[in-house]
C-alpha cells in the first residue's frame, strides 16, 4: 500500500481487505496488539488437533505468505478433517510458525 501509483496502492489495500474478510477479523484486531498475553506455545502433542494447529498458525499470520495463510484459513473452516496431504502442508506451517516465534 506504499507504493506511489495509486493503481498499485488501491490493489493492495484490496487485496489486504479480502484476506481480512476471509480470516473473519476486524481491522483492530489485525493492527492494535493484544491487550492479553498470548499463552506460551503449546507442546507439539498439543497441536495433534487439526483445528487447533490451524488456529495456532492464525495467530502467528505475520509468519505465512498470503497462499498459506490463505490455505489455513480456508481448511480452519472445514466441516470434516482435511486431506492426508493438507495435513503435511499444515503440519510444515506449524513448524515454520514455531521458528519464527523462536
Amino acid at each position: 500500500m506504499g507504493s506511489d501509483h495509486d493503481g498499485e496502492a488501491l490493489a493492495a489495500a484490496r487485496q489486504a481487505e479480502k484476506i481480512r474478510k476471509k480470516l473473519g477479523l476486524t481491522w483492530d484486531e489485525l493492527l492494535v496488539p493484544p491487550t492479553r498475553q498470548r499463552a506460551k506455545d503449546p507442546s507439539p502433542e498439543d497441536l495433534t488437533d487439526w483445528r487447533s494447529a490451524c488456529h495456532f498458525c492464525l495467530e502467528r499470520y505475520w509468519s505465512l505468505t498470503r497462499w498459506e495463510l490463505e490455505f489455513v484459513a480456508t481448511v480452519a473452516r472445514y466441516k470434516k478433517a482435511p486431506s492426508v496431504k493438507q495435513l503435511i502442508i499444515l503440519h510444515r506451517l506449524v513448524v515454520r510458525c514455531r521458528n519464527a516465534a523462536a
